[in-house]
């Protein structure tokens, strides 16, 4: 969460380093992926949604990296 939150910081600041991040999308999909399909443990899910802040944040960085 940590880390996706200073990337969205960095692309807030100059958008010239979404491109760079842009190397990182197969991996933020594949973090989604495992969120929506595995079991993770029961202290982060919120009514039945698996750490749905860590998954507002990688989607409001694939907008930056899209942008």
């Amino acid at each position: 969460m940590a880390t996706v939150t200073f990337m969205i910081e960095i692309c807030r600041f100059d958008m010239k380093y979404a491109l760079k991040f842009k190397k990182y999308v197969s991996n933020l999909v594949r973090i989604l992926k495992n969120l929506l399909m595995h079991n993770s443990s029961p202290e982060y899910e919120m009514g039945g949604v698996k750490d749905p802040f860590l998954q507002v944040k990688i989607l409001e960085l694939f907008g930056y990296i899209g942008h």
